[in-house]
């Protein structure tokens, strides 16, 4: 792919939007990819960013919709001319009052106030980069909200649903999960977080490094290959491998030792599918262990639970009825 080419598969109004938290979940799907192929995308988006973080200083909001495919002949001129302005106005706060981290002060200052979110849609997973460079891998119907950039004090983000983290090494800014049941705090580890409110469901996995699990009366620290589960309203430790909990991020289903009833959250969760139980007693699983990938698909998992339940299902369009 030549130069060029690459500069307009991901073009100025694409980052713009970026900033903005206009873009859809496809759009920063195909951002995070972009981002991944090469140093120099990244340095494309630093840059970007620094003129639109000037232009948000001054004011100056930039129109997307003039800049459509129609007017690319304008685009040039328009950036041109816009990257010029914010340099000037940089340059001139320089010269006035040799001050030009605090314009970067106050732009950081209020974009650590300004908030993002990303949902996932039923039945897909995404991998998302944070403004630290920390990669989250989120799980179907998680949502996750984040500054535009971090203060300097901490990394604190929100999540409902599960999710992956990657976080990058920063010793003076630990990195926050907030959740309905606990917060989650690190330094620079790699871990899963699950947590439903709806569900009840609340647990952390570590994979590497060191976290710690608080929810304001409870305090824990965790080591590798050790979890934290809700259980009763209370915080609970233990240890086990760890493997099971991150098999999503490999779209693997771990089915042993599950309920029907947990199956059949994470089988909508995993295939974007309804499912009601209509039958008069819960199916009981007799399995200890198991694995079922989701490409698979959900008649596919369904076949196989009937190996160890019993009970029939019928399809309506997007609904699953289990009798």
């Amino acid at each position: 792919m030549t130069q060029r080419e690459n500069h307009e598969r991901i073009s100025d109004e694409m980052l713009f939007k970026y900033f903005r938290s206009d873009t859809s979940p496809e759009e920063e799907m195909q951002l995070n990819d972009w981002l991944k192929e090469d140093s120099a995308n990244r340095k494309r988006f630093r840059r970007t960013f620094d003129v639109y973080q000037a232009l948000v200083l001054h004011d100056i909001r930039p129109e997307t919709d003039r800049l459509r495919p129609a007017a690319r002949n304008r685009r040039k001129p328009i950036l041109r001319t816009a990257a010029l302005a914010a340099a000037s106005v940089a340059a001139a706060f320089a010269i006035a009052f040799g001050a030009v981290h605090i314009i970067g002060s106050i732009v950081q200052s209020q974009l650590s106030h300004t908030m993002a979110e990303v949902r996932v849609p039923a039945g897909q997973q995404m991998d998302f980069i944070l403004p630290d460079s920390t990669s989250v891998k989120l799980n179907s119907g998680a949502s996750l909200r984040y500054p535009m950039a971090f203060s300097r004090k901490n990394r604190t983000v929100s999540l409902t649903g599960e999710a992956y983290f990657s976080v990058t090494h920063d010793p003076d800014k630990p990195f926050i999960v907030k959740t309905f049941a606990s917060d989650v705090e690190v330094l620079g580890t790699e871990f899963n977080v699950d947590a439903d409110p709806a569900a009840g469901i609340f647990s952390v996995a570590l994979v590497k490094g060191s976290v710690k699990v608080g929810n304001g009366t409870e305090e824990l620290m965790m080591k590798p290959d050790e979890t934290v589960n809700l259980v009763g309203g209370h915080l609970q430790k233990e240890a086990q491998d760890v493997r099971k909990h991150i098999l999503w991020t490999q779209g693997i289903l771990d089915i042993g030792g599950r309920s029907f009833e947990e199956l059949m959250r994470e089988f909508e969760n995993a295939f974007g599918i309804r499912i009601v139980i209509e039958c008069a007693n819960v199916p009981v699983l007799h399995c200890t262990s198991g694995e079922i990938r989701i490409n698979d698909g959900i008649d596919y998992a369904l076949r196989v639970l009937q190996h160890l339940a019993d009970f029939r299902y019928e399809r309506d369009g997007d609904t699953l009825y289990i009798h």
